[in-house]
């Protein structure tokens, strides 16, 4: 009986340096994620879903201060911007950008 428990012993003794290092890798284990669909990040800058109507408003009345090289210059970079978002089928985007090049071009 006695032998047993000093086989025992002697055996968890041995453990003991095996134990103690597996308990300080735990940290750096990766993290249990859970289950489900998340998304990629959109590279194009998404408005937000419902655009009120007074963004629009403040736009038209901040851009009819600008010169006309100035409203060109925007006019490419929304249009560049336009293209991403069909590209990555972000109609929502597109549809935004698309606006403010139609407030552009009626300024």
């Amino acid at each position: 009986m006695y032998k047993k428990i000093i086989y025992v012993l002697i055996c968890l003794i041995m453990m003991l340096p095996t134990l103690l290092s597996a308990a300080a890798l735990d940290r750096y284990s990766v993290p249990q994620q859970e289950p489900g669909y998340t998304p990629p990040p959109r590279t194009t800058e998404s408005p937000p879903g419902d655009v009120s109507e007074d963004v629009y408003i403040k736009f038209e009345r901040k851009v009819s201060k600008y010169s006309p090289a100035q409203k060109e210059k925007l006019k490419e970079d929304y249009s560049e911007k336009k293209a991403n978002a069909l590209r990555e089928r972000n109609f929502d985007a597109a549809t935004y950008y698309q606006r403010l090049i139609d407030i552009l071009n009626s300024n």
